[in-house]
């Protein structure tokens, strides 16, 4: 079944769509619960993984900037090293309760520019938590 029409495969498809679907279905039927849910998460965390990256992406194109802790425009922060992953930082706070609130979609929004960049910026982890720190 190796098609390298799109149109031939989607023709294949439709003629054998209920087999398709009864043996996708058999399949699942066979498949322990833990196996399902184990996938399910899997795939729920790669799509978190991509969303979150475009919405960096998204961030950095707004300020101009290349992928990197902005740290610079951050008072206070110019004597600490960079250190650990990037991280999307709400400069008004709040971000725990948005992301309680709205969950992944967050990420997508700011990817999909539905949300204003005006609230965001990235960080390093280290820069990230010493903000919090003495901001608190």
């Amino acid at each position: 079944m190796p098609y390298k029409n799109p149109e031939a495969k989607h023709r294949w498809y439709e003629r054998n769509k209920e087999k398709v679907i009864a043996r996708a279905l058999e399949w699942r039927s066979r498949q322990p619960r833990e196996k399902l849910l184990e996938i399910a998460r899997k795939s729920k965390a790669k799509q978190q993984k991509v969303h979150r990256s475009a919405a960096m992406y998204a961030i950095s194109k707004y300020y101009k900037r290349p992928l990197e802790c902005m740290y610079d425009i951050t008072p206070g922060l110019e004597e600490i090293p960079c250190l650990g992953p990037l991280q999307i930082d709400h400069i008004n706070g709040g971000g725990r309760a948005d992301y309680r609130t709205h969950g992944i979609s967050v990420y997508r929004d700011i990817a999909h520019e539905k949300r204003s960049f005006d609230d965001f910026r990235i960080l390093c982890a280290l820069h990230n938590f010493a903000w919090w720190l003495f901001n608190e």
